[in-house]
């Protein structure tokens, strides 16, 4: 009955118990102590890796869980069934709360929100449709996760995106058949995106491009950002997606569907690149940096300047001949460095120690701080720095392989299979058991039972991580298993091999017709027999003639071999001739290249100093235009001030003229009056004196009595009363003159108050006239200015690339005659000893064919003296003159 066939999983089970790998049982423990009744131990996974998550559950970020459970403090299993088919592979990647992780079989594998290339209503882990790896392992390179997009390279370079197409951040523009396996507005299963690359650029360090097109991709890392992707393939960086902050490194702010090269890094080789939410990193084959996109809470790493920037910039901090930069990660706001000596170097938005630097001292380059993780009081909140501007040394005490940055926390796995994280812990996300920020390096306990777990890899979402773990020993085994099978597949094919080919040659090569010797017999001399002669024995013959022939065909055997051994040895000889030449023109090249970039660095230098020198003298020219600015503008207030004095000074006189003026015309006003005021008062009194005199004439004097004396005033009631009348005529004549003049004085005092209010209206509007005309006047002069500024940089720009466009041109030519140079002369060399070859070939024939031709000579003379020896006998031999011997 033929054996059922195991699973990968239960050959590693029954490997681990056969080796007494496994833990020991813990039931007699658990049983005897309640406590561990209550929380007995997970059992051992059933493959040689597992995945761990902790943070929020948000949209299901951890899988399906209870409406009560917000969030897991402490690691805790993936929602992986347990009738998995194949191991979990260490590549893995998080997004903003969805999960994609790759299985050894070649399939995808997703939970949590964005129903992205699986079933909708599986809110637990699900295969993603539609897609799989055209490699021969069968295995998925790299995946990443952006906010609504995916992104991943299968084993053969192949390209593949699905998720939203907002902005053009899945590539729609360049996918295979289009965006049909979606709605308008996302792509729901994986499309594999085509378009042509441009060839890689050299790996020795030759920045020259080489403009011819090659249809066939070879995609060596993806990264997903908020609303863009960034690529590598052939070492040449494409971008495409939204570029509201210029994250695309084109120069330009509008979104592209299809990747484009980035310009600026067409001649340099690159190693990673990285995607934040508005912001790309690239590392390049030489160990240095480029970072471009916005530029806030020191996300690029180029010190104070936070500007935003639309193409890539050097970050001059890492110019160090003792940093080589080998890695990059971003997060939302900060951004990783990893080092070839594994260590770590951050940047960026530090709020809540997501950088893990521990102090708030703002590194000015990368060797200015250093976290030692025996030291104490990093974790004090007063101590961190909101932002950290230039790349600061986090961690240098451990080797780190991998590192992925989340929202606001960091994650790193060493080589050693440790598992840091630092920053944001809030909701669980540091996997610390508690909810606490931690502002340096914290080691998190991925075994906390002791099975031998390891972390392989992390991946670090919005507000949740997932960890790769694996067993060691079972590890090990399944290694030694695919050993074993790779060895007996090696095994197969070299036994198919022999059976197909060599066993054919043998049998042919034993089984050929040989051609049959042709025997020359001679004829020799019919001689006179005096005696009786004697039988030849003619099977005695023919062993002599096969000796004899198989002697000729030995020596003939051992010419060929050494005919074949000088043959050999010859071309030994000019294979070792052609390879020193080969050598000391390589070596030569080497020295003229080293030399040429020696030259270009040295040209490089000066081109700097010479633009430092510019913006120097630049720097200077405008602060001189700024003083000569002040100055003029101190002028023109100066003049403004003088003409205002002026002008006041012009209104006081005019304003002490006037009321001098009306003073007079006053001071006159009274003296009228009081004239007319004397004469009225004179024409009273004659009026009254002729009245008087009129009532006297008029009055008849009656008999006079006798004098009596007089007991009373003589009665003028009739003069007084006139008098009085005419008084009282006068009084209201004056009266109604003085409300007349007041009346007057009243009208001109308020319009000369309008005319005063007119007048301060008529200078405020001046005034204010004057100061608009004057501000524009500046504004005008400032935008001249500034467009006179930007057309200089755009022109000096310009010439820079053409400088830089003709430099690579030539070096391009230069290193095309130097191929040519050395083409011709590898050509001359393989000539002239083809040449030799064919002269020592021509010596070696002739001297063959005379060797064969005296060879055959002797043969012959000496058969025939053999068979006149033999023929004689005892009797003797007659000769042709009869005589005996």
């Amino acid at each position: 009955m033929p054996r059922p066939q195991q699973t990968p999983q239960q050959r590693m089970m029954q490997l681990s118990k056969k080796n007494n790998l496994l833990p020991p049982p813990h039931n007699k423990s658990h049983k005897s102590s309640p406590s561990n009744n209550s929380n007995p131990p997970p059992p051992l996974p059933p493959h040689p890796t597992s995945v761990l998550c902790f943070g929020s559950t948000r949209s299901n970020a951890l899988g399906p869980t209870p409406p009560s459970v917000k969030l897991h403090r402490s690691p805790t299993p993936a929602p992986i069934p347990t009738s998995h088919p194949s191991p979990i592979t260490p590549t893995i990647s998080a997004g903003k709360s969805l999960t994609v992780l790759a299985s050894e079989d070649g399939n995808l594998y997703s939970w949590g929100s964005g129903e992205l290339g699986r079933d909708a209503k599986n809110r637990s882990i699900g295969r993603i449709k539609g897609i799989a790896p055209r490699s021969r392992s069968g295995q998925w390179a790299k995946i990443s996760v952006g906010e609504e997009h995916c992104m991943a390279i299968d084993g053969s370079g192949r390209l593949f995106g699905w998720g939203e197409i907002q902005g053009g951040r899945v590539g729609s523009g360049a996918m295979r058949g289009g965006k049909s396996g979606g709605s308008q507005s996302r792509v729901q299963t994986p499309r594999e995106i085509v378009f042509d690359f441009d060839q890689p650029a050299s790996e020795d360090g030759d920045d020259t491009p080489t403009p011819t097109p090659t249809p066939t991709p070879t995609v060596t890392d993806v990264s997903a950002g908020e609303k863009h992707t960034a690529v590598i393939a052939h070492s040449r960086v494409y971008t495409f997606g939204c570029s509201d902050a210029g994250q695309l490194g084109t120069g330009k702010l509008s979104s592209s569907a299809i990747p484009s090269l980035v310009p600026s890094l067409a001649s340099t080789p690159i190693l990673a690149v990285s995607c934040g939410v508005n912001h790309t990193v690239a590392v390049t084959r030489r160990g240095t940096a480029y970072s471009w996109g916005w530029g806030e809470n020191g996300r690029l790493g180029l010190g104070a300047d936070t500007s935003k920037r639309l193409v890539p910039t050097l970050i001059s901090s890492l110019q160090d001949d003792l940093t080589y930069v080998s890695s990059v990660a971003c997060g939302d706001r900060h951004t990783v460095l990893t080092t070839d000596s594994g260590d770590i170097l951050s940047f960026g938005w530090n709020l809540y120690g997501q950088c893990g630097i521990g102090i708030s001292t703002m590194a000015s380059s990368s060797a200015d701080v250093a976290l030692d993780l025996d030291s104490g009081d990093l974790d004090d909140p007063a101590r961190t720095q909101s932002d950290v501007l230039t790349p600061t040394l986090a961690l240098h005490s451990r080797i780190v392989t991998q590192v992925s940055c989340g929202f606001a926390h960091t994650g790193l796995v060493t080589a050693r299979g440790e598992l840091f994280m630092f920053g944001m812990g809030e909701e669980g996300q540091l996997g610390s058991g508690h909810e606490a920020n931690s502002y340096a390096p914290q080691i998190t306990d991925v075994d906390p039972n002791n099975y031998g777990l390891r972390a392989l890899s992390v991946a670090c979402g919005h507000t949740h991580t997932v960890v790769v773990v694996g067993n060691e020993s079972l590890l090990q085994n399944e290694e030694r298993r695919r050993r074993g099978e790779e060895r007996k597949n090696m095994g197969r094919r070299i036994t198919r091999f022999g059976r197909r080919i060599l066993f054919r040659r043998m049998l042919k090569k034993l089984y050929k017709p040989r051609p049959k010797p042709v025997i020359v017999q001679a004829k020799p001399k019919a001689a006179i027999v005096v005696v009786e002669e004697e039988v030849v024995d003619l099977r005695e013959v023919e062993r002599e003639r096969e000796r004899e022939e198989r002697e000729r065909v030995e020596k003939k055997q051992v010419l060929q071999r050494l005919e074949q051994q000088k043959k050999m040895e010859l071309k030994q000889e000019q294979q070792r001739l052609e390879q020193q030449e080969r050598e000391r023109i390589d070596q030569q090249l080497k020295k003229e290249l080293h030399q040429k970039e020696l030259e270009r660095i040295e040209q490089l230098r000066k081109e700097e100093e010479r633009i430092q020198l510019e913006e120097i003298a630049r720097e200077r020219r405008r602060q001189q235009q700024q003083a000569e600015a002040e100055a003029e503008s101190e002028e023109r207030e100066r003049k403004l001030m003088k003409i205002e004095d002026t002008q006041a000074e012009e209104v006081r006189t005019a304003r002490t003229e006037k009321i001098r003026k009306y003073k007079e015309k006053k001071e006159l006003k009274r003296v009228q009056d009081e004239a007319l005021k004397a004469r009225l008062e004179k024409s009273r009194q004659e009026s009254l004196q002729k009245a008087k005199e009129r009532f006297k004439k008029s009055i008849v004097k009656p008999p006079q009595p006798a004098k009596k004396k007089p007991t009373t005033q003589p009665s003028f009631s009739k003069v007084a009363s006139m008098g009085d009348r005419l008084k009282d005529i006068s009084d209201a004549k004056k009266e109604k003159e003085e409300k007349m003049r007041r009346e007057e004085e009243a009208k001109r005092a308020k319009t000369q108050i309008l005319e005063e209010k007119k007048r301060q209206q008529r200078e405020l509007m001046v005034a204010k006239r004057e100061d608009r005309l004057q501000a524009e006047r500046e504004e005008k002069e400032r935008l001249e200015q500034i467009r006179w500024e930007d057309e200089r940089e755009e022109r000096e720009q310009r010439e820079m690339e053409e400088r830089e466009a003709q430099e690579a041109l030539a070096v391009q030519h230069a290193m095309e005659r130097d191929e040519d140079r050395r083409r011709r002369i590898l050509d001359e060399k393989v000539n002239e000893a083809d040449r030799k070859a064919r002269g020592e070939d021509e010596i070696t024939m002739n001297v063959r064919q005379g060797n064969n031709q005296h060879q055959g000579d002797f043969a012959s003379a000496k058969q025939w003296g053999r068979k006149l020896s033999k023929g004689g006998g005892n009797k003797g031999v007659v000769s042709h003159r009869g005589a005996s011997r």
